[in-house]
């Protein structure tokens, strides 16, 4: 286990942790920034020692993922799996930098909700009236409702026969931190799908 992965581990309670569901208070604070991540798929890492398992079991359930190990052929597999967007409210550009490492380590994908003025890759959003979406399934709807929230987001449930119409509304440009290029462009590509205006500085 790695210095890094240890000072996590000891500070994780103390962070100001936040599922998107109530991020919204972060953005208040002027002094704290925002990180947002999930998996987008169940993700594996062999590990030797319980000691590491136990600490990285912590921090990963710590930060709302399910979390399970299995122990074969000499090593410990944790399984791990974060599949709505969370955010982590953070009090300086160490921590960002530090908690952007370990998470796109371990195979989160990472968005910076507040990112710096020299963040390489930027895309700008906006909805500005209200847009009414129709997705296939509950857990579709679940997970764009939190992408919406995560991205600082109005939205609305309203039911419409036999499931829930989402309602989104983001009425003043937000401005998200991706860490290539071609992240930015699929972002951007998802966002227009959706019904966003989108802008791109890199």
């Amino acid at each position: 286990m790695t210095l890094q992965i240890r000072l996590f581990v000891s500070v994780a309670v103390s962070l100001a942790f936040a599922s998107s569901a109530f991020a919204a208070t972060a953005e208040k604070d002027a002094a704290l920034q925002r990180l947002s991540f999930r998996t987008q798929k169940p993700t594996v890492a062999h590990m030797k020692t319980d000691k590491e398992v136990a600490e990285t079991t912590k921090l990963l359930k710590q930060i709302g993922c399910d979390v399970s190990t299995d122990k074969h052929n000499g090593h410990i597999d944790v399984k791990y799996e974060c599949r709505f967007w969370r955010t982590i409210s953070l009090k300086n550009a160490a921590e960002i930098a530090q908690w952007d490492a370990w998470l796109t380590s371990k195979g989160f994908f990472v968005v910076h909700n507040t990112p710096a003025k020299d963040h390489k890759e930027t895309v700008q959003y906006r909805m500005e009236k209200w847009n009414t979406l129709h997705f296939k399934t509950a857990q579709e709807n679940d997970a764009y409702e939190a992408m919406f929230k995560m991205l600082g987001c109005e939205t609305k449930k309203e039911k419409h026969g036999d499931h829930d119409d989402l309602m989104v509304r983001c009425g003043e440009w937000g401005t998200m931190g991706l860490p290539n290029h071609k992240e930015a462009h699929a972002w951007m590509g998802v966002l227009k799908k959706l019904g966003f205006e989108t802008a791109h500085e890199h």
